[in-house]
């Protein structure tokens, strides 16, 4: 499954065309406030194109300070405005499975869609504010199945925020996203992962460019007997000029790191 936001700026049309011929079975939306009325219509796409559609909850310029595009994004009507709630920002119509930040945990009970992503807020001034065994309380409160991000896991594992503060040597990269999925699935279902590479300044470059041991982790996981939605998160930039052409070759990547 591919996620939009890397498709960031491609009409949904234009983008479930490319992700359909790409060998993608779905996308994952962003709920935004220009997407979130469209549902109905979104729904009409996928089954013509025969593609799945997942969601994933937005986030406010507050829960992320630091990226001053989110102010744009958000003063242009793009995401939702601080102070926002899960209620009034996830429409009810959505019975698709909708990814949820960790720190909204409280607002997702009584949601079995709700899907509990193995992060936190993003202000750089609660960065502790959910540690792992935190986490893992949260979503069993909740009563969430789990998305295991392989970046925001490691943010967990150890205690910061970003890239920079992450050990960037192979072994104990691939040592904590071991011991963290044997962890989580033992406690509570996996039922996504998303699969993002980093380097020691930025995250989310093409999968398989970084420093994350994925195709280790990911030959764990595929023998551990798993099956679920995988989704590799890169940043537009690696993407753009949009292109099937490269859409098919992150498939190929994904595909070969599973293989």
């Amino acid at each position: 499954m591919i996620s939009k936001i890397s498709l960031f700026g491609l009409p949904m049309n234009s983008a479930m065309i490319m992700t359909k011929k790409a060998g993608f079975d779905g996308i994952e939306i962003l709920i935004n406030h220009w997407y979130r009325w469209r549902i109905p219509y979104y729904r009409i796409l996928a089954q013509k194109f025969g593609l799945k559609i997942h969601f994933h909850q937005a986030w406010s310029p507050s829960e992320d300070p630091s990226d001053f595009t989110f102010k744009i994004l958000s003063l242009a009507g793009y995401l939702p405005k601080n102070g926002y709630k899960l209620k009034g920002h996830i429409p009810s119509i959505i019975t698709e499975p909708v990814v949820i930040q960790a720190d909204r945990s409280d607002e997702s009970v009584g949601h079995s869609n709700y899907w509990l992503q193995t992060d936190f807020v993003f202000d750089p001034n609660k960065k502790n504010e959910i540690r792992i065994r935190e986490f893992t309380v949260r979503a069993i409160e909740s009563k969430s199945k789990i998305v295991f991000d392989t970046h925001h896991y490691l943010e967990m594992r150890f205690h910061t925020r970003g890239v920079e503060n992450i050990p960037i040597k192979k072994e104990i990269l691939l040592s904590s996203l071991i011991r963290g999925w044997e962890y989580l699935n033992d406690i509570l279902p996996i039922e996504e992962i998303h699969l993002n590479d980093f380097n020691s300044s930025e995250r989310n470059v093409f999968t398989g460019d970084g420093v994350v041991p994925l195709k280790e982790f990911c030959k764990f996981v595929k023998e551990s007997g798993w099956s679920g939605t995988i989704v590799p998160e890169i940043s537009p930039k690696y993407l753009f000029p949009y292109s099937t052409a490269k859409l098919i070759e992150l498939r190929e990547r994904v595909e070969y790191l599973f293989s």
